[in-house]
């Protein structure tokens, strides 16, 4: 999950930059911060609340005797509960929650002309987190961001893009604003598809094989590298074609993400809790699913100014001065900016891993810390701060489910507003609503899978935090030595991991049948990175690959023109072709 969580923010960062038409700056003196922890403390609030931060400190003297898991998980579970009991407290904690929620985001024009301005930025650009990992300092996500600066950069240079005749002629080299929010659309769309994939590569093979499909990741960490070996070692022997036996394996998959975020009561000590026992599965479905509810937040932003620049065109507004030429629409293409092979990985990552390998013997060797002062570049000494961050959104994720409760039972239409979205279809709102009975049953479902999304969000942050903190405030210990243990052995692994992330969401997302509406004949298969994944393959590999694509039948990519395996998704796409919420509509393929 850290990877594809690192492997979507690198994408993103991107991408935000394509707005704005700039490169990536990387410097070269960054400093690797592989454990950094970022607490944002304008947004520690809730706990300024008169009376809360007591009850904080009291939660923690009980939790004192705890293990660190359960120590995190009894905090945040005491400080809500507690907080609960005081209505007066638990108001104003709601209210600024409520209020800080309600602020409009500021207009991203900054006051320039309107046809300038790039799409605003939802929440995965400028969602306020209270804390995070560093991972705009972490070498292998600046490195990959280098990667993509550096294509774009080719692309945009005058002396490989104009002749010399042209340059001679002073011709300036120019490109369509509106090209840089396509590709923000389709790096958003190509980001979504990654998410779904990434969750498969882990999955049990069997539970997508046979009925009921639930497609499940398993608890212990070593059956799940072995799922991960025996996925990726299956590509190569794999059907390409949609119908095929791995073709709807992969498919349903990758739809059965949006199902698996339900309520796991099997392993909840505590339905009230604020960390309830989540599966992996749960856990990780209702993270990817957090982020998809983020991302077609931005979707909707940036169709919204891809019709204003189609408003001005109509006007010819955007004509570009005489002396200029536009660049080549294939050089400029999603595809030629955006797609990343395994092989691109494995280049770009070999040196920033080495040089964090070097970093790590000079403060952790022969499973001894011998250099505490260096291992702060991987472990934050700030215990106190960061407890308190996690707390933090515990009670914001539990003010946001009280809003959210109070929202549902106030209107009716507030239901059917809120699955729509969710990204429920139309006829399934109608159904789930149609009549009183329903209607309750549906609120109950919304809370269930509310409640595991929060519990998913915070857990991940809580063991991110607490696997990257000493275990004491303000310095590194000898009781900290598995914690480094721990990393050393993530980041022997990190790049191959990456690798074949990156591998099997290429290959994978290639079987998804996108139905763009208007029958079947319109219908596309995502090849586009499949073919990326290609190019970068050795001689071996791309041999193998080449006689499964032929056997498939699959379009090879145009020479010139549009590409149409290129991804660019639609609010209507992502809801019809990703979030299938009903789990008979998987066992009705098995009965096919």
């Amino acid at each position: 999950m850290e990877l594809m969580k690192a492997l979507i923010l690198t994408t993103l960062l991107l991408s935000s930059t394509l707005v704005l038409a700039q490169i990536p700056i990387v410097k070269k003196d960054t400093p690797s911060m592989n454990g950094g922890i970022i607490v944002n403390n304008s947004l520690q609030k809730l706990m300024d609340i008169p009376g809360v931060k007591e009850i904080y400190e009291s939660c923690k003297k009980r939790a004192d005797s705890l293990t660190e898991k359960d120590r995190t998980d009894k905090i945040i579970t005491c400080l809500w509960d507690d907080v609960k009991t005081k209505p007066d407290i638990k108001k104003k904690v709601e209210t600024a929650y409520a209020e800080e929620a309600a602020k409009k985001p500021e207009d991203s024009s900054g006051g320039r002309n309107p046809a300038s301005a790039p799409p605003k930025k939802a929440d995965i650009i400028s969602k306020k987190i209270v804390a995070t990992a560093d991972y705009e300092k972490d070498p292998a996500v600046i490195a990959l961001s280098k990667f993509y600066g550096d294509k774009l950069e080719q692309i945009l240079d005058p002396d490989k893009a104009l002749t010399k005749e042209e340059i001679k002629s002073n011709t300036i080299l120019a490109i369509d604003h509106k090209k840089f929010i396509d590709l923000y659309k389709s790096e958003l769309g190509k980001t979504i598809i990654s998410a779904f994939t990434s969750y498969c590569i882990d999955t049990d093979p069997d539970t997508c094989e046979e009925e009921p499909f639930q497609c499940t990741i398993n608890e212990k960490p070593e059956k799940r590298i072995d799922a991960r070996k025996t996925n990726l070692e299956s590509l190569a022997k794999a059907s390409l074609e949609a119908n095929s036996k791995d073709g709807k394996k992969w498919t349903r998959c990758i739809t059965s993400v949006s199902k698996n975020c339900v309520t796991d009561k099997d392993k909840q000590n505590n339905p009230d809790s604020i960390i309830d026992k989540l599966s992996e599965t749960v856990k990780r479905s209702c993270l990817i699913m957090d982020y998809v509810a983020s991302a077609r937040k931005n979707i909707m932003l940036v169709d919204g100014q891809q019709k204003f620049y189609e408003d001005l065109q109509k006007y010819k507004t955007t004509d570009i001065v005489q002396n200029a030429k536009s660049i080549d629409a294939k050089r400029a293409s999603t595809d030629a900016i955006l797609d990343m092979s395994s092989k691109d990985v494995k280049t770009s990552l070999e040196a920033p891993i080495k040089k964090e390998e070097a970093d790590l013997e000079t403060c952790y060797k022969d499973d001894v810390i011998v250099n505490p002062e260096a291992c702060k570049q991987f472990l934050s000494t700030d215990k106190n701060k960061n407890e308190m961050a996690i707390a933090e959104l515990g009670m914001r994720e539990m003010a946001q489910q009280g809003i959210l409760e109070t929202n549902l039972n106030a209107s009716d239409k507030n239901v059917a507003a809120y699955l729509k979205e969710e990204g429920y279809q139309q006829s399934d709102i109608d159904q789930m609503t149609g009549d009183p009975s329903k209607l309750i049953k549906t609120k109950e479902e919304i809370l269930d899978r509310y409640k595991n999304k929060k519990a998913a969000i915070v857990k991940e942050m809580a063991d991110k935090i607490n696997s990257k903190t000493s275990e004491t405030e303000g310095k590194i210990e000898a009781n900290d030595k598995d914690k480094m243990k721990n990393i050393k052995k993530e980041l022997a692994s990190r790049s191959a991991d990456l690798i074949g992330l990156v591998k099997f969401n290429n290959i994978v997302s290639s079987y998804l049948v996108i139905d763009n509406g208007g029958g079947k004949e319109n219908n596309s298969r995502n090849t586009a990175s499949l073919y990326g994944e290609l190019e970068g393959m050795n001689a071996e590999d791309k041999k193998v690959l080449n006689k499964q694509i032929d056997e498939a039948k699959l379009s090879r990519p145009k020479t010139n023109g549009k590409d149409e395996s290129s991804v660019s998704l639609s609010i209507d796409t992502i809801n019809g072709n990703f979030m299938k919420y009903k789990t008979q509509d998987v066992v009705k393929d098995k009965k096919k």
